[in-house]
């Protein structure tokens, strides 16, 4: 082997060891935490380095599996968008990044099921407003590849107004019941004589 192709495998080892443990440091520390380790002070040499590790390494990819539960965790209780800070990859170029760990924490794993069940009333009062279209955009399911999941979600929103409306109803008969026999009550009451009512006493 010639000896430029020892040094260029050699080089390409040590590159791939330093990817590695640049990956494991992004896992353990986080992004700001890699940043500060790394002494990166230049806002432009970060996003590069960044990019390169959510394009091509699969970075948050591979974060998201590493604690699947933390982050199902955080969908169900603030919602899809907060995958897309939680890894700052809110930019457009990133959208097929989120798009994968979307599918992989928001739907396979329930996340976002459980994050419309634990705000059904909220997110039905953004439905009758007329907001669905913004309802559906911060749901993250916007595309067509999401039109089944957000009829869905419709379904259950739509559910829970006809389980809102009985509950409302059931309500207002007992308050007209309960008015009824108060009004029979003072009624009755009435015919009795002032005595009579102290003997009652």
């Amino acid at each position: 082997m010639q000896p430029l192709n020892k040094a260029l495998i050699a080089l390409k080892s040590a590159l791939a060891k330093r990817e590695q443990m640049l990956d494991e440091t992004f896992m353990r520390l986080g992004p700001e935490g890699l940043k500060l380790l790394l002494r990166v002070e230049s806002d432009a040499d970060w996003e590069r380095i960044y990019e390169h590790l959510v394009l091509n390494r699969g970075i948050v990819r591979k974060c998201t599996v590493q604690y699947m539960e933390f982050f199902c965790d955080l969908v169900a209780e603030k919602g899809p968008y907060s995958l897309r800070k939680a890894f700052k990859i809110e930019e457009k170029q990133f959208d097929p990044v989120f798009e994968e760990i979307f599918d992989l924490v928001a739907i396979s794993q329930g996340a976002l099921m459980d994050y419309v069940q634990r705000n059904k009333r909220s997110l039905t009062r953004s439905v009758l407003r007329g907001n669905g279209a913004e309802l559906r955009s911060a749901l993250c399911l916007e595309g067509n590849r999401y039109n089944s999941l957000w009829m869905e979600i419709l379904e259950l929103l739509m559910s829970s107004v006809c389980t809102s409306y009985y509950d409302e109803r059931q309500v207002d008969q007992g308050l007209m019941a309960f008015t009824n026999m108060m009004n029979s009550a003072r009624t009755q009451r009435s015919l009795r004589s002032y005595k009579k009512m102290w003997e009652y006493e």
